[in-house]
């Protein structure tokens, strides 16, 4: 499957809204996305990912 970089805060302003982890969660998978393990820990250890 695709891996497709973002960045969450950048992406947040785009949309006009903040989510939280678990609303961003199923904000992707109304359009079929899933987030990668690895990045959901990389954004606990740094807010600024």
């Amino acid at each position: 499957m695709p891996t497709v970089g973002v960045k969450r805060d950048l992406l947040f302003k785009k949309l006009g809204k903040t989510y939280t982890d678990v609303g961003f969660q199923h904000l992707c998978f109304e359009f079929g996305l899933e987030l990668d393990e690895v990045v959901r820990k990389l954004m606990l250890m740094r807010p600024e990912f």
